[in-house]
């Protein structure tokens, strides 16, 4: 365990998280975020929309950002991806905007804890009894749930956010208490 979290979630993670903490991360060079992750999450009394860039960091060590594109469209449906649906910021930080396919097919759990939102709660991807993903339906306004997940090697009923197939894919608006980066979020259409 590292401050509560499960250290299956690798080393690339545990870095990436204690730089996030720092407030920078390197990658193809050092970008610079105003946010930090909350390594003690609350609920926030309101929801807010997540701000353009970095919202989460994957369990392979590539930053998340939201499901927007710098225009503010579907990032999906509108920007070119490798074969694990990542690509390049133009400052050249690798990111995905969901879930990598490369992170699905390797998650062998029905709740696999995958990453962790800046907001400090984590991001899964839960397969029902007949192997499907969540609908945004089966969500709350910020693109989670709580229900029973593998946590530190045990079953736990928690809050997370859950991957779907459907935009915005991933986390929707944080739940964390504080606001954690300056200028007003952009809401997800």
């Amino acid at each position: 365990m590292v401050d509560g979290r499960p250290t299956r979630i690798g080393a690339l993670v545990v870095a990436a998280l204690a730089l996030l903490a720092g407030g920078q991360i390197a990658a193809t060079g050092p970008a610079v975020w105003a946010s930090k992750p909350s390594l003690h999450p609350t609920a926030a009394a309101s929801p807010s929309c997540t701000s353009l860039g970095p919202i989460g960091v994957m369990d392979d060590g590539v930053v998340l950002l939201n499901a927007l594109d710098a225009e503010g469209r579907d990032a999906s449906a509108h920007e070119l991806f490798d074969h694990c649906d990542g690509h390049p910021m133009m400052a050249g930080v690798y990111h995905y905007h969901a879930v990598s396919p490369c992170i699905m097919t390797s998650t062998p759990e029905s709740a696999t804890l995958v990453g962790y939102a800046l907001d400090g709660y984590g991001i899964y991807v839960e397969l029902n009894a007949r192997g499907n993903l969540p609908t945004d339906a089966d969500l709350d306004a910020c693109h989670g749930r709580t229900s029973e997940v593998l946590f530190d090697n045990k079953m736990v009923d928690m809050y997370h956010y859950d991957a779907t197939l459907e935009y915005p894919y991933t986390v929707l608006l944080p739940r964390h208490a504080d606001r954690r980066r300056g200028g007003e979020g952009r809401t997800l259409r």
